[in-house]
């Protein structure tokens, strides 16, 4: 046979993602090599001859292998660079929801202090003695300690308080 016959005496088919692609051998004189990713086979190449008359030396199985082995590696590269993208998509949206996040908790913040600084501002000019107590009536603020978290000498009252309450008239230390 010469060269130019030879050309045109092989077929290469192969079968990815259970796509086929040339046609089928149907001769028993091939080369076949498996495109293993991730330990799972997702396909493979086989080369025949269209003839029976040829033989495949043993450096073809090699070269078929590394073939394979190349594919191999394209595919993992392609699906990694498109896992990263989908999960640096992923990053961008939950980054974006907690940037709004905080721009929420921000307002909450600042309208929180600007409450805060008009009551402490408005009860210690309160010309009389109050305090505030919680609902397990322990002294929150007075016009000496004007801390929103309980005095270290909190004072139970016996009263029964259902929200905070001002007490007038109670004595300045």
């Amino acid at each position: 046979m010469t060269a130019c016959t030879i050309r045109n005496a092989f077929r290469v088919y192969s079968v990815y993602a259970k796509k086929e692609y040339g046609k089928k051998p149907t001769t028993a004189n091939k080369l076949t090599t498996d495109l293993v990713i991730e330990n799972k086979t997702r396909g493979s190449i086989t080369v025949t001859y269209d003839s029976d008359e040829l033989e495949f030396l043993p450096e073809e199985q090699r070269m078929m292998d590394e073939i394979a082995r190349t594919l191999v590696l394209a595919i993992e590269r392609k699906e990694l660079k498109a896992n990263i993208d989908k999960r640096q998509e992923e990053l961008h949206r939950e980054r974006n929801k907690l940037e709004m996040l905080n721009s929420y908790l921000d307002r909450i913040n600042r309208g929180f202090e600007e409450s805060k600084t008009r009551l402490e501002t408005i009860f210690q000019a309160i010309p009389d003695t109050v305090a505030i107590i919680d609902r397990d009536r322990n002294v929150v603020m007075d016009q000496i300690r004007t801390s929103w978290q309980p005095v270290a000498s909190a004072i139970r009252l016996s009263l029964k308080a259902t929200g905070p309450v001002l007490i007038a008239g109670w004595p300045r230390f």
